[in-house]
């Protein structure tokens, strides 16, 4: 270890202050992160984690903001840079707000997380309407009546019924949403309880 300058009092003191540091660093074994690396970035695990999924796969396909870019560094590392200030950081700029999301799914009742997703799928429709309303399919399409059938743990394949009460449910959060700008919980408990009543 004294050869490679491992023992020497100097580097061990600069790896226990890297050792501490807050921020994880996101490894990139290949060209891009897999998403067993955004969850090794986020503190997540795989199999305990697995019902949040869906925060590290936003999170791995949020695009940087401007006027940031990311390369891979020294020991396969991903590196974020601001290009105006040449600023470098391993900490992603968005990573705070991921790792609160994951916090506080981790904490939240059953409804309260499906209300959060609905909301973020609502809030991501509207935002894409916004950015090009051209191409913008409509809310009670395949694509969102797949989306929340996953969000509400309806298989739409196996269970091809429930296809008319996802589209009821899209119109109705779409509705609520428009008029108070979030979901209730309540509403979401009673889609449940829908959802329960109609595969007996």
């Amino acid at each position: 270890l004294f050869l490679f300058g491992v023992a020497d009092p100097t580097t061990q003191k600069a790896v226990e202050r890297t050792s501490g540091n807050a921020v994880p660093m996101l490894r990139c074994a290949g060209s891009i992160p897999t998403i067993h690396e955004w969850f090794g970035y986020l503190q997540a695990d795989p199999q305990i984690d697995e019902e949040f999924t869906w925060v590290i796969e936003s999170f791995a396909n949020q695009e940087l903001p401007h006027p940031w870019t990311s390369v891979i560094g020294v020991g396969s590392i991903i590196c974020y840079v601001n290009d105006e200030t040449s600023e470098s950081t391993w900490k992603h700029p968005f990573y705070d707000y991921f790792a609160q999301l994951l916090d506080h799914c981790r904490h939240v009742t059953k409804e309260e997380h499906i209300k959060l997703r609905i909301n973020r799928m609502l809030w991501s429709y509207e935002a894409e309407c916004n950015s090009n309303i051209l191409t913008q399919e409509p809310l009670i399409s395949p694509r969102y009546v797949r989306e929340i059938a996953e969000v509400l743990k309806v298989d739409v394949i196996t269970e091809p019924y429930m296809v008319r009460t996802m589209k009821v449910f899209l119109k109705a959060f779409s509705l609520q949403y428009r008029l108070e700008a979030e979901l209730d919980t309540q509403e979401v408990k009673y889609c449940l309880e829908i959802i329960d009543n109609e595969r007996n």
